[in-house]
């Protein structure tokens, strides 16, 4: 005989619960048990896209951290090109996996003018972000911005 356990969910979670079961008089506990079958299979999660979607957070992360580099040296030839390459990935990444990264352009240009610790800051969290949002995106997760 089974032993069960009870558990509080918001109502969002159990409307959402409900819809995954399909309309069918699924139980709940079938339902979750189908869902952690999926995450621990990792189905249909291929590693090379794991790799291109490193590559791509790499390509960020050094583009945005080159920026802050020439911005803290002073370098105003050098923040402009590389402000057209932090404007480049960040079309790369939105072709590629739909991911939104006007942010980053916005912020790295309010940075690239001011220098202020605070523009800095906020890059780095809206950097950090999108590659979470990328990887998001390709586990299939939703993404709200």
């Amino acid at each position: 005989m089974k032993k069960w356990k009870f558990v509080r969910l918001p109502v969002e979670v159990y409307e959402k619960l409900k819809e995954l079961g399909g309309g069918e008089e699924k139980a709940f506990h079938e339902v979750i048990t189908e869902l952690l079958e999926k995450a621990s299979a990792k189905e249909g999660l291929d590693p090379i896209m794991f790799d291109k979607a490193s590559w791509y957070s790499f390509k960020l992360v050094t583009t945005v951290t080159f920026l802050k580099a020439y911005v803290q040296l002073g370098l105003k030839d050098k923040v402009k090109e590389q402000l057209e390459m932090v404007k480049y990935v960040c079309n790369q990444i939105k072709e590629r996996y739909g991911v939104e990264t006007k942010e980053i352009y916005e912020v790295a240009v309010q940075y690239a003018n001011d220098g202020d610790k605070e523009s800095m800051i906020l890059l780095n969290e809206i950097t950090k972000a999108v590659i979470k949002y990328i990887f998001m995106k390709l586990v299939g997760l939703k993404v709200s911005v």
